[in-house]
Order: C-alpha cells, then structure tokens, then sequence
C-alpha cells in the first residue's frame, strides 16, 4: 500500500508552521538579512488572508487602499465598497 507522503508532509508542516516561523524571526545577522524578504512577503499574505476572512463576515464593506507609508492626507490608490 502506497502512503501519500507528499500530503502527509504537508500536513506536519502545517501544523509545525507557526513554531518555524517563530524561530526563524529570531535569527539575526546574516540569516535575517537573506529572509527578510521572504518574511515581508509572509506578512503581507498573512494579513491578506486575515481581511479576507474579516470580510466574509460581513454584509458590507468599504476598504481604502494606501501605499505603505502614506498619510492619510494623501489620496489612495484604491477605495471599494464590498456587499
């Protein structure tokens, strides 16, 4: 019988993946300069995924987009209004 090791690998990543993310934000010096990148990118999918799942709870929604940095004086790059 062939076990699908694959899937069972994912799985166990999955449920390690908070933990090596833990310990590789701990890192310093060379290790954080090559993954920063990598890590930003994290960041910005893991927020994503989180106003993803805010807004399938609710009816409606106005979201504004700005380019990170940018006060609130300046104009968006996008507003939308979600129902």
């Amino acid at each position: 019988m062939a076990v699908p090791l694959e899937e069972k690998f994912m799985a166990q990543l999955d449920m390690h993946s908070s933990e090596l993310i833990r310990v590789i934000r701990s890192k310093g010096g060379a290790t954080c300069q090559k993954i920063a990148g990598i890590m930003q990118t994290l960041d910005q999918d893991s927020r994503a995924e989180r106003a993803e799942k805010d807004l399938e709870q609710l009816t409606m929604a106005v979201f504004v987009i700005r380019k990170e940095g940018q006060g609130c004086q300046e104009p968006p790059e996008d507003i939308g209004i979600i129902i």
